[in-house]
């Protein structure tokens, strides 16, 4: 890991509880400063981050940062005792935390996930706006609790395709038009027992032109495709090159040959009792996942009316 911070107190402090926990060898303490990049690649001669985690000064002003604790009903213990660099900055949170965004749009994949705390629910807001202003996907919004009163947020972007669960990307009390869109979909499949659900979905993917890779043992499947190939168009081209490939005893089939360059989404289908859990776990298109649900319910519940009534 690499610490950073521009004030020089604070960094002897830094090393000092670096060394006393003998982490010296996994913890570089690095002097920034204010003309300093925020995440510094270059000047610490490494290639790619894993994360950046970031806790920014909150407010614009010093009277902001009165007016905000003299507003608040607290016990004289509670006194912020922050420095005025760690408390202050132009433009306060979202001021600071533009900052990273800016230079993440630059350093791009260079750093899987940027994320920062926030302390104000309007900076989540305007950050969130930021990021789909510029086209970021995939996001993560959550909330965070210090003590009984005490709230704080913090947001997450990345430019890869990877997606979070949406227990993590979807933090509770956090408002709906804030958060991104569920990574996660429950199928429930009436009248149908488990083994039967699961022979059917078998059935729909391998009728389709993903790449699908089916373990039975534990009732569950990954799926990977190029594009929308469950549209009635494509299950026609599919249809045709089926044809052709019988006729010229030639394999056409793309199963296993979705290559990492034309993944546009991959899913985790597992069926657990008459349901069947779908995870987006790859893919930037929401509205490609939200599709493939679709179409993957009305597969599964297709006839099921007329079963169910033959029964009863």
């Amino acid at each position: 890991m690499y610490a950073s911070d521009i004030d020089s107190h604070s960094l002897s402090f830094a090393r000092r509880n670096v060394e006393r926990n003998d982490l010296a060898s996994r913890i570089t303490i690095y002097h920034s400063s204010d003309k300093t990049a925020l995440i510094p690649l270059n000047d610490l001669n490494v290639d790619r981050l894993d994360f950046v985690l970031c806790n920014p000064p909150f407010y614009s002003s010093l009277s902001e940062m009165t007016d905000a604790n003299n507003a608040k009903s607290r016990p004289p213990s509670a006194t912020c005792t922050g420095s005025e660099n760690e408390m202050i900055c132009p433009g306060g949170d979202i001021g600071f935390v533009s900052r990273i965004l800016n230079e993440s749009l630059q350093l791009r994949g260079k750093v899987q996930w940027y994320t920062s705390m926030l302390g104000k629910l309007s900076s989540v807001h305007a950050l969130v706006a930021k990021l789909k202003e510029n086209n970021i996907d995939n996001y993560a919004v959550t909330s965070l609790r210090a003590g009984k009163k005490t709230r704080r947020w913090a947001v997450g972007w990345s430019f890869d395709d990877f997606r979070p669960v949406s227990a993590v990307c979807r933090g509770k009390e956090v408002s709906a038009v804030a958060l991104p869109l569920p990574t996660e979909d429950t199928i429930k499949v009436d009248g149908m027992s488990a083994e039967e659900v699961a022979k059917k979905l078998h059935v729909v993917m391998t009728g389709l032109d993903m790449e699908w890779h089916w373990h039975e043992a534990n009732n569950s499947g990954v799926g990977s495709a190029s594009g929308n190939v469950w549209s009635r168009s494509a299950r026609r081209k599919r249809k045709r090159a089926d044809m052709e490939s019988q006729n010229d005893n030639v394999a056409t089939r793309s199963s296993g040959e979705v290559s990492v360059h034309t993944l546009a989404l991959m899913v985790r289908i597992t069926v657990i009792d008459a349901q069947a859990d779908v995870r987006w776990l790859r893919g930037h298109d929401a509205l490609l996942f939200e599709s493939f649900c679709g179409m993957l319910k009305r597969a599964l519940r297709e006839g099921n009316s007329a079963r169910i009534g033959s029964q009863t």
